[in-house]
């Protein structure tokens, strides 16, 4: 009677921590961020935005793989930059009030974007972003013209209209 081949021991477990770099690079399970502490949050999530910061200020096409970026996607620090641009814009006013206002002024634009969602036809969304943006900008005029000289209502607005432009063409990109 032949003897059992005994089984070979199992693989020891992978390193606890930040160590792997498997995890690291996109690879393998994500890990589990529910228990880890306050810090240790906040910490890696600027690390990101300084990251991606990185991108930006120092363009380079000839990277590795210039898509990871792309892959590995926050909205935290969006999230700061857009709120940069309104503290912004209001320390230009006179009234501390225009980021709040902007911000509503949004809501055309999120109607807009709750129409695209429904439709899937690029002419369609066009249609709808382009309507949309118009009544933000229509909405948002009276504000900035307000709180600035009208010599300086055109510098006042064009940053509103740029913001404006690019959230009408993330509802036009995003399926």
């Amino acid at each position: 009677m032949p003897r059992p081949v005994p089984a070979p021991p199992p693989p020891p477990p992978p390193p606890v921590g930040n160590s792997s770099s498997i995890v690291a690079t996109g690879f393998g399970p994500p890990s589990n961020t529910l228990t880890e502490p306050v810090l240790d949050t906040v910490k890696r999530d600027l690390s990101r935005i300084v990251s991606k910061l990185k991108l930006v200020v120092f363009p380079n096409p000839f990277r590795e793989d210039p898509g990871k970026a792309l892959r590995n996607w926050d909205l935290w620090g969006p999230f700061f930059f857009i709120v940069f641009l309104g503290l912004t814009l209001s320390w230009s006013a006179s009234a501390k009030k225009s980021p709040s206002l902007l911000g509503y002024c949004l809501f055309p634009l999120d109607v807009g974007a709750l129409i695209c969602m429904m439709e899937n036809n690029v002419i369609l969304k066009m249609i709808v972003v382009c309507v949309t943006f118009a009544w933000s900008s229509w909405a948002a005029y009276p504000f900035m013209s307000s709180a600035v000289n009208l010599s300086r209502k055109a510098l006042a607005l064009y940053p509103v209209f740029l913001m404006y432009v690019s959230v009408g063409f993330l509802i036009i990109a995003v399926d």
